[in-house]
């Protein structure tokens, strides 16, 4: 197998391919090049953002979410040759993976855990959902509502989402719960009948 190699852009974190371009994440970059020849990759856009350590991206349409210190950032690569930053969202966290699923970004931080951002107003994302069980998650999958999270040797941890209500929520419901809110709800039931005995 014949190996290729383009490393004229410094350090790269991520990367997706989308027609005849990879759009890569940089330590202060975002790249466009193109491989419509894979020999002659040649790079033909980028936007620089100081200090941003762009460690993956998603892409939606026209639009890529990159990840970086802060949370992430939307930039429109509808013409490859100028993307320009239409959007961002700023928080506490220190997220290492993003997803995008219809107009919700997922963003996962290994300490952390998932937050999720309503991106219908993509200029000004606003925070809708968290979850933190305080496991160590390594990475995860969107798919159909469900979010299914890598977290090592507690093998995979299958979530639910609920956009409506603005959560994020474990399913199904143990066993546990199950049992002991159906012995507390025979309780109170026996308790009522008593008192209206007498």
């Amino acid at each position: 197998m014949k190996s290729l190699q383009y490393n004229e852009l410094g350090w790269i974190w991520g990367v997706k391919k989308i027609g005849d371009n990879l759009i890569l994440a940089g330590e202060e970059y975002m790249h466009v090049v193109e491989v419509k020849n894979p020999y002659n990759p040649k790079q033909i856009g980028n936007f620089t953002r100081p200090n941003a350590n762009y460690r993956d991206v998603e892409i939606q349409d026209n639009n890529a979410f990159f990840i970086c210190d802060e949370g992430f950032d939307v930039i429109d690569i509808s013409n490859p040759f100028e993307p320009v930053k239409i959007g961002q969202f700023f928080t506490n966290k220190n997220p290492k993976d993003v997803n995008v699923n219809g107009q919700f970004v997922y963003l996962l931080d290994a300490n952390d855990g998932l937050t999720v951002c309503d991106i219908e107003n993509i200029v000004h994302p606003r925070l809708i959902g968290q979850y933190n069980n305080r496991a160590s998650r390594n990475s995860f999958v969107v798919r159909n509502g469900y979010i299914f999270l890598a977290e090592g040797s507690n093998g995979v941890r299958i979530l639910i989402t609920n956009p409506l209500l603005y959560s994020v929520e474990e399913t199904p419901i143990s066993l546990y719960t199950f049992v002991g809110g159906f012995i507390l709800f025979s309780i109170i039931g026996l308790l009522v009948r008593k008192k209206r005995k007498k």
